[in-house]
């Protein structure tokens, strides 16, 4: 649970928030949850609708969710009685007690969170988290770093039992010593929170059923003051007449203690958490602005050619999509008579369709690529000229769009245009290098045992040994159904003037 909790603030932590360059303790704005204007209408209703349960029942709810909120203290709960819509079909229509139901609304104390995120490529995860640990050494400070989605490092430092001022302190000396090595792409600070989180009690059958049967009767829960029947082996439970929502939630807690069953609460509904967030990332994304660019900017050029560097687009789909599409294409060709196509017919169509396929599908890739980098720069791709081969593009912005491009974190860095940058001249490099050559594992474009050597290497480790999606199709030569030893030793055959 606490990894739900810690995602809803993450979430929160990585939108939008005011830049902030720099900030001290006494500069730090109100950071108690309780001030927050949404969290306080939120608890006007909790109180309109619910009421506080009792210091006894408060404990042992407290102690049921003990195990589940490892991280965050359950500060208030509050319970609500609900009759859930009847559905037509129902088996049981003169039974409308089935369907009684109690929520709980559990109010949580959520811990305080620091987000630095590091936008480098290479970073040693072991050695980046014995080296912060190291310089914060504080045992009230737990650290989480993890690569994410979008391939940032997040570094993750938790705070317990320590103040807002501490927070600041321990979060913007961590985030300078980081940045004399990486580049940080983002940097927020939450203060703690508060986070409502419903769960539904059952009145009937709100018990695990047992595997082994408990070594009490009905009639012993009975004489232990439980105001219900109830069933050890099935864990049916039928209330009493008349009693109120304490007394019923007083029965189920009642009979935990006495089977050591856990009441079954149905799944649950939690809300982000009420917090005060600072985003500092503005004072630590400026490293993209290199000097000879902030010099057009204090010059007051109005508009200035750049060439933007974004987070690298990934080619595993395409490697996926190719592949297939190529053996496929493979396998359609095979079928075809030797009176429509001879065999190096056959051999030309299936080169083309390599060519066309894979410039077809990176160039999609691409497009789509740039489309989501120049997002929230105020441009369109119409507007800017962008490379196939790699993850750059080039177009005129203004000193705001410059500065609002340093600030977006897949923007990976910025520089001005020089005299020998040609962007269609790469393309057509890029494209033109592009030749498959079948039986070519290496890429030396010949075919010899070195090529066989290869496959086996990729065989043996294919994280270690990769080979590139033109290289995977060139070496799946022998049964078209992926690389395989079969093609080493068809290779072999191949050099030994066998085949």
């Amino acid at each position: 649970m606490i990894k739900k909790i810690i995602a809803a603030l993450t979430a929160i932590l990585t939108v939008g928030c005011t830049s902030v360059f720099s900030v001290s303790a006494a500069d730090l704005p109100d950071t108690d949850p309780t001030h927050i204007g949404g969290y306080i209408s939120r608890l006007e209703k909790i109180e309109v609708s619910s009421q506080k349960v009792s210091p006894e029942l408060f404990e042992k709810i407290k102690a049921c969710f003990k195990f589940i909120y490892d991280s965050g203290e359950i500060v208030n709960i509050y319970a609500k009685q609900e009759l859930m819509t009847r559905n037509p079909d129902d088996l049981y229509p003169d039974e409308p007690d089935l369907y009684d139901e109690i929520i709980i609304t559990l109010e949580l104390e959520t811990p305080a969170i620091t987000v630095i995120g590091l936008f480098d490529e290479d970073i040693d995860q072991d050695v980046l988290t014995e080296n912060i640990t190291a310089f914060i050494d504080n045992e009230n400070v737990t650290l989480t770093t993890t690569r994410n989605s979008e391939d940032e490092m997040m570094v993750g430092m938790h705070f317990n039992g320590i103040s807002d001022e501490e927070i600041n302190d321990i979060s913007v000396k961590t985030a300078d010593m980081l940045s004399k090595n990486y580049n940080i792409s983002r940097f927020t600070e939450t203060f703690g929170g508060r986070l409502f989180e419903e769960w539904g009690l059952y009145y009937n059958q709100p018990f695990f059923a047992s595997e082994q049967p408990v070594k009490i009767t009905a009639e012993e829960i009975r004489n232990a003051g439980v105001k219900a029947e109830f069933d050890p082996m099935t864990g049916n439970i039928t209330h009493d007449k008349g009693l109120s929502m304490e007394e019923i939630i007083g029965n189920i807690f009642k009979i935990n203690e006495l089977t050591g069953l856990e009441p079954y609460f149905m799944s649950s509904i939690a809300e982000l958490p009420y917090c005060t967030t600072l985003d500092l990332s503005s004072k630590y994304l400026q490293y993209k602005i290199p000097d000879e660019v902030k010099k057009q900017i204090n010059a007051g050029v109005a508009e200035i050619s750049v060439v933007i560097t974004y987070k690298d687009m990934s080619f595993d789909k395409i490697n996926e999509s190719y592949t297939s599409e190529v053996n496929n294409y493979k396998k359609l060709i095979a079928r075809q008579s030797a009176s429509k196509y001879t065999n190096e017919q056959k051999k030309q169509l299936i080169e083309d369709f390599k060519t066309k396929t894979w410039q077809t599908l990176v160039t999609d890739a691409r497009e789509s690529a740039v489309k989501s980098a120049v997002r929230g720069l105020g441009v369109t791709i119409d507007d800017v000229d962008y490379c196939v081969g790699k993850s750059e593009f080039v177009c005129t912005l203004t000193p705001e769009q410059v500065n609002t491009a340093s600030l977006l974190t897949q923007i990976k860095s910025i520089r001005l245009l020089a005299d020998g940058d040609d962007i269609e001249a790469d393309n057509r490099a890029f494209y033109e290098s592009f030749s498959p050559i079948e039986g070519d594992a290496n890429g030396d474009r010949n075919v010899s045992i070195s090529d066989a050597v290869r496959i086996l290497q990729y065989m043996a480790n294919p994280e270690k040994y990769a080979l590139s999606p033109t290289l995977l199709v060139n070496a799946d030569i022998s049964d078209n159904d992926g690389v395989t030893t079969h093609d080493a030793a068809v290779i072999q055959q191949m050099d030994a003037g066998l085949l």
